[in-house]
């Protein structure tokens, strides 16, 4: 089976998003793709704003790859870019938050006095 441009980021990439924006106000929003869908208030959001499909991002192959349904200028894919890294990097710091709770919730047990008495 072959894969356009992308399918191959959206459906193979890790931390997929789909760039939205309205070319004429340099308007973008990046909809990360392993959330659930849009609710209807944010596609009417996104309708009044003009919105339009730009492109997708990912991760592929450890590299990040990036697909435009039509070229945009430097400054810009360098913010989306930016705007991506930072998605990225956020996601990483709540796992790794997660993974010190996990942590700290058996270094607290550790700590727990030992209730048992000998009968």
């Amino acid at each position: 089976m072959t894969y356009n441009k992308f399918e191959l980021i959206a459906g193979f990439g890790q931390c997929p998003v789909v760039i939205l924006g309205n070319l004429r106000s340099s308007d973008f929003e990046l909809v990360d793709l392993s959330e659930p869908p849009m609710s209807e208030d944010v596609e009417r959001d996104l309708s009044r704003r003009g919105m339009c499909f730009v492109g997708v991002i990912g991760i592929v192959e450890g590299a990040a790859k990036v697909a435009l349904a039509e070229p945009l200028d430097a400054i810009t894919v360098t913010a989306l870019s930016g705007a991506f890294v930072q998605r990225v990097e956020d996601a990483i710091n709540a796992k790794l938050r997660q993974k010190n709770d996990g942590l700290v919730w058996l270094e607290s047990l550790y700590q727990m006095p030992d209730t048992r008495t000998d009968s």
